[in-house]
Order: structure tokens, then C-alpha cells, then sequence
């Protein structure tokens, strides 16, 4: 993962005293935002940052301490402590004094990065747009709010997934229960509809109260009947019957393959079949029972996958029929980009 720049830290640390090296406290921010807890919380998610504030720095009435604030906002995070933003605005406040920089300094990035703990906008003129800037995760594309669902939720591995998913949810309302996301008119324009639709669809699956549970032998005649209806669904050539295709998920799962059944209330609502392989998650079948689509439950069985099961680390593949459209836009929707197609001359049916 990039650092954001070390002549770009620099540059700004001169702003803070001409005579302080500013090689230690690059290096210490970027061994924290390295942390190996840290999926989401890193070094990406403040280069990101950094960008937003490019694209907006004109409108800032205090630059310096802007964005040294997005240095430091998130410089001290661990999931299970209360105070971060104050130790980090604390960790801001002595690394600014220690190089020399003004008590009227500190005072404002304290400040600034303490308005990231509730998202108040209210309590320095610059904060409106520091907290436009650290929830413009939630206005990016489908395909990269769902990553960033997936890794908040590694953060939280410690808890309950049915935990997580209720208390999830019920911070992602509040934020929908706000007139506006976003403060200054920029980010509005640019990120409050996608935002909205990105939460709207994220509450929905959180709701679906779906867990998930490793495949045994015993779901394998389950699993074989699925797997004839997504055939069909599918429109592809497998000749194969039940009974056939349930010797072969047997021997899915007695070779590399694995399988995870998703669950809401007891009842089998989704499949997924797939390879780990050293580099990639080979995606072979992912089925959501007739009768229960168009509901969020394969967006949120991928979310699950994602989060639960599968490591980050690895690039994710997945075949699909270049006829069916509507598992195309799916695809695409939870993150997936084309990267090849398959041809062929069929013969002629005599």
C-alpha cells in the first residue's frame, strides 16, 4: 500500500517550523496508518483523503492546520477503544508543539481532528469541509463502497456478525436521517446522491438479517437442486440431472472447492461454490433461490464473502455467460470489471 508522499509531508512540515526535521513524524504516521488491524483505516484511506482535500483546498480558511488534520485524524485507531480521535488530536498537539508550531496551531487541529469523532461541523470553520472530506468514502462508486463495507467489517471481526450488522445498520440511518451528508456545496454536488443510494442499498442487506455457515455433505442434494435452477436460469448447456450434479458438488467439496450456504431465519436462501487458489478466489456459482431476488441478498452474500470468508489480499474471478445480461450488471454492480471474453462456434443443431 502507498504512503502519500514524503516530500509533500515535508513541505508541510516546513509550514510548521522552518528547523524541525520532518523525517520522524512521517515515518511514525506512516508505521501507524500501517497497523496491521487495519483494513480500511490505513495509509490508502488517507491518500484518499489527501486527494478530496486537492480538490477542494481553495475553500479552506485554515490550510495548514486542515490538512495537517487529515495527517492526524486517524494517526491513533484501534476498534476497540473509545477515544481515538482524542488520543490522536492529543499525538496532533504534541508533535506540532514539539516542532516549534504556535499554540493557535495546535489549538486547531486538536480541534479539527476531534470533529471527525461525531462529524460535527460546527466546531471550526474548516471542519465542515475536513468531515466532507472523511465521508467521501460514502459517495464513491458501488463497487468501491462495498469494498470499503467489506473492510470495515474485517475492523470489527471481534463482534457478532449479527451484531455487527444491527449496530451497522443503525449508524448508517443515522447518517441517512441528516438533510445533507455533506456540508459544503462541492462535496453535495458531487457525492450526496451516490451517497445516499450507496447507504439505502448497504442498510437494506445489513436488515436482511443473512448469515452464513461452510457447506457439508449433507447440503449437497440441497445444493444440486440449486445448482439445476441456476443452470436454467442461466441458460447454459449442462446436460447434467439432480442426481448427476449432486455426485459432482460431492466431489466439489472432497476436492479444493468449498461452499458456504447463506441463511435468513432458518431457511437456505443462497449458495455460493468457489476455489481459493494461490493468487485468486475463483467464483464458480453464486445463487440466490427463485422467489427471493431482487431483495439485496446476493449483494449482501458477496458483502458476506468478502468480509467473512474470503481474504483481501487475493484477486477475485468470476465466469459468466456473455448472454445473460441481468448476471452482468450484477457483476459489475458488486465490483467486478470485465477483463475477458470467452468465443465460440457451436455446431449446428441437425
Amino acid at each position: 500500500m502507498k504512503a502519500p508522499s514524503a516530500t509533500r509531508w515535508a513541505d508541510l512540515w516546513r509550514q510548521v517550523s522552518a528547523t524541525a526535521s520532518p523525517e520522524h513524524g512521517y515515518d511514525e504516521l506512516v508505521s501507524l496508518y500501517s497497523q496491521p488491524h487495519r483494513h480500511y483505516h490505513n495509509l490508502r484511506h488517507l491518500a484518499e483523503c489527501l486527494a478530496e482535500l486537492d480538490s477542494a483546498r481553495s475553500s479552506a480558511q485554515e490550510p495548514l492546520a486542515l490538512e495537517l488534520a487529515i495527517w492526524f485524524h486517524d494517526a491513533i485507531y484501534e476498534p476497540r477503544a473509545p477515544d481515538n480521535e482524542e488520543r490522536s488530536a492529543e499525538l496532533a498537539r504534541q508533535r506540532i508543539a514539539g516542532a516549534g508550531g504556535s499554540a493557535d496551531l495546535c489549538r486547531s487541529v486538536a480541534t479539527l481532528v476531534l470533529a471527525t469523532r461525531t462529524h460535527d461541523p460546527a466546531t471550526h470553520p474548516d471542519a465542515p469541509l475536513l468531515v466532507d472530506v472523511d465521508l467521501s468514502i460514502l459517495g464513491q462508486g458501488p463497487d468501491r463502497f462495498e469494498e470499503y463495507e467489506a473492510q470495515i467489517r474485517r475492523e470489527y471481526n471481534w463482534v457478532p456478525a449479527e451484531t455487527f450488522a444491527a449496530k451497522r445498520a443503525e449508524i448508517l440511518e443515522r447518517f441517512l436521517a441528516r438533510d445533507r451528508l455533506y456540508q459544503t456545496d462541492r462535496f453535495f454536488a458531487k457525492f450526496e446522491r451516490q451517497a445516499r443510494a450507496n447507504l439505502g442499498n448497504s442498510v437494506t442487506g445489513l436488515r436482511l438479517g443473512l448469515t452464513c455457515r461452510g457447506a457439508a455433505a449433507a447440503d449437497c442434494g440441497l445444493l444440486a437442486e440449486l445448482n439445476h435452477q441456476l443452470i436454467q436460469d442461466e441458460g447454459h448447456c449442462n446436460p447434467m440431472n439432480v442426481a448427476q450434479l449432486e455426485q459432482r458438488m460431492r466431489d466439489f467439496l472432497e476436492s479444493d472447492y468449498r461452499a458456504v450456504v447463506f441463511e435468513q431465519r432458518g431457511e437456505i436462501v443462497a449458495y455460493a461454490l468457489y476455489r481459493e487458489q494461490p493468487q485468486e478466489i475463483y467464483l464458480r456459482q453464486l445463487f440466490v433461490v427463485r422467489g427471493r431476488r431482487r431483495q439485496g441478498i446476493g449483494r449482501q452474500a458477496m458483502r458476506l464473502l468478502r468480509s467473512e470468508i474470503w481474504p483481501e489480499t487475493k484477486r477475485l474471478t468470476v465466469e459468466v455467460l456473455a448472454a445473460n445480461h441481468p448476471a452482468l450488471a450484477f457483476w459489475h454492480a458488486v465490483g467486478y470489471a470485465d477483463y475477458s471474453l470467452m468465443l465460440e462456434i457451436t455446431p449446428e443443431k441437425q
